[in-house]
């Protein structure tokens, strides 16, 4: 992103997505934010400047480039700053490697002793996939042991190589991951364990609305899901939104999937509230994958089991 089109975004954020009331959030994904630290330090200070009451900024990193100026921007200023590790160095390295085609494990490691990974603030999140489900439960222990005292392990739905097997072993690692928590309580955080029991009924996706992603090129999107398809843009920071782009995709989340009729979970699972995910993982809005009804029922199990452990407890 240009440093005008960083302007522009962030004037065009102040003027038609400042809530009344609640706090104003920023959040720099990619790619990798990091490699356009100066625009993001520049939208920062910018959005401060001019709402310095009640912005909230927030980011997800590999940390590959997180160095000790970058640490303490970090740390003095966002509210959230998830760190992209998936564990001990053979899960990690497996999948995110660096230009040359060794593993970042130890870069990123290295780049921890620039942030305070005790503080909530700072959170590890972790991509699980069929290769390394295995490891998960030691996975998540390794970074309790670094000193994270929040861990977001997200299992990979767009991996298509899971199992029957592999899935029996996810839910066995939840399993054990809610008996940890349990014996955690307020020390660290292992989100998602609860998360689907505990789950509110869906709400509509609010598309032109409050919560909007900008593309570095300018284009407004529905979500980070879609950003760079030109079907899902609405709109662009110089001309705004397009209602008749908005009202498409509202027209595509208010069919129902004819499919997921009847499941006790319709009102509740992402494969029936985010048409977007769908036509990503089988290219039909209205489809979801199974992977992702799986997910949904084995997170479901694992938010029942910790509650019963739970009561049991008392």
């Amino acid at each position: 992103m240009s440093i005008i089109t960083a302007d522009r975004a962030v004037d065009y954020a102040l003027s038609h997505l400042v809530p009344i009331e609640a706090p104003f959030v920023m959040r720099f994904h990619g790619g990798e934010p990091l490699l356009n630290f100066d625009i993001v330090e520049r939208c920062v200070e910018k959005t401060k400047a001019a709402l310095p009451e009640r912005t909230q900024f927030e980011v997800t990193t590999n940390a590959c480039l997180l160095d000790a100026e970058i640490g303490k921007f970090l740390m003095k200023n966002f509210a959230r700053i998830g760190i992209s590790i998936d564990g001990a160095a053979d899960s990690h390295d497996m999948h995110r490697k660096l230009v040359g085609g060794e593993g970042s494990f130890y870069r990123v490691k290295k780049a921890l002793s620039h942030l305070d990974i005790d503080n909530p603030v700072v959170s590890a999140r972790m991509t699980v996939r069929h290769d390394t489900v295995e490891a998960l439960y030691d996975n998540v222990c390794y970074l309790l042991a670094l000193g994270f005292t929040v861990i977001e392990p997200v299992p990979d739905a767009s991996d298509s190589e899971w199992t029957r097997q592999d899935l029996a072993m996810l839910q066995t690692q939840f399993y054990r991951l809610s008996d940890l928590q349990i014996d955690l309580g307020s020390k660290a955080v292992i989100c998602g364990i609860t998360a689907s029991a505990n789950r509110l009924i869906n709400m509509p996706c609010d598309v032109g609305g409050k919560y909007m992603h900008i593309s570095p090129q300018g284009g407004l999107y529905p979500c980070a899901l879609s950003v760079g398809n030109p079907k899902y843009c609405i709109g662009h920071i110089d001309t705004g939104l397009c209602q008749a782009r908005v009202n498409t995709i509202k027209e595509l989340n208010i069919k129902e999937n004819e499919s997921c009729i009847g499941c006790a979970r319709y009102g509740y699972c992402n494969g029936t509230r985010c048409k977007i995910i769908n036509e990503i993982n089988t290219g039909n809005a209205h489809l979801p994958s199974m992977m992702t009804c799986k997910l949904e029922n084995l997170l479901v199990k694992t938010g029942r089991y910790y509650k019963e452990k739970q009561h049991a407890m008392r």
